[in-house]
């Protein structure tokens, strides 16, 4: 084991973070250990436990950092845009994360539960949910989405959500190697979505 490299009060943490990054990356979160980790890092394994009490604490820290950095690329989509038009470029922004990032994207929904459990609870700031949530009830009420649909902003929200997470999922694992423009057809379907949500007036039986 090489001896740990002289760092200043603070940065063992970070640099214990990064390092494990870039093993996820290269090898996936599965692959990971806290063994590697410090053996990449420069330090004894016994050394990251003062840091971090498992491999499993470890990882849901990384993956609550891709969560940061997921809602700061949905960030980049004007607030300008009419909610509709805003929750279809949600939508496609979250795919291309995905794509753009697969390893951190995967260990975000692996190792990160959701810290909101109930529907009533609030929403929180710096989160991708909290911006779709946000869009669909402004949605609602510039009168873009029916007030008479029996969908409210957090069901709208939701089901945009899963249409975007769907698409991403299915790219990066079973359709990972299928040949087509899933960028042309991603937007057609996510529109197709939120345009159904413009007439959804009525109870869906």
């Amino acid at each position: 084991m090489k001896a740990a490299p002289r760092r200043k009060r603070g940065e063992t943490r970070p640099h214990i973070l990064k390092t494990a990054r870039k093993l996820v990356i290269r090898d996936g979160a599965d692959a990971v250990s806290l063994r590697a980790v410090a053996a990449e890092a420069g330090y004894s394994p016994a050394s990251l436990y003062v840091h971090f009490q498992s491999k499993e604490d470890l990882l849901r820290e990384l993956a609550a950092g891709v969560l940061v950095r997921l809602d700061g690329f949905l960030g980049k989509v004007s607030e300008e845009l009419p909610p509709d038009f805003r929750l279809i470029e949600y939508g496609c922004a979250y795919v291309h994360f995905a794509r753009a990032h697969p390893e951190d994207f995967l260990l975000l929904f692996s190792h990160l539960r959701s810290q909101r459990m109930l529907p009533t609870e609030g929403l929180t700031e710096g989160n991708p949910y909290t911006r779709l949530h946000r869009a669909a009830k402004i949605g609602i009420e510039r009168g873009t989405f029916p007030s008479t649909s029996p969908l409210g902003p957090e069901t709208i929200a939701y089901g945009l959500w899963s249409c975007a997470h769907g698409q991403a999922m299915l790219q990066l694992t079973h359709l990972r190697d299928f040949g087509a423009d899933f960028e042309s057809a991603d937007r057609s379907l996510l529109g197709a979505f939120v345009h159904g949500l413009k007439s959804a007036s009525h109870p869906i039986p």
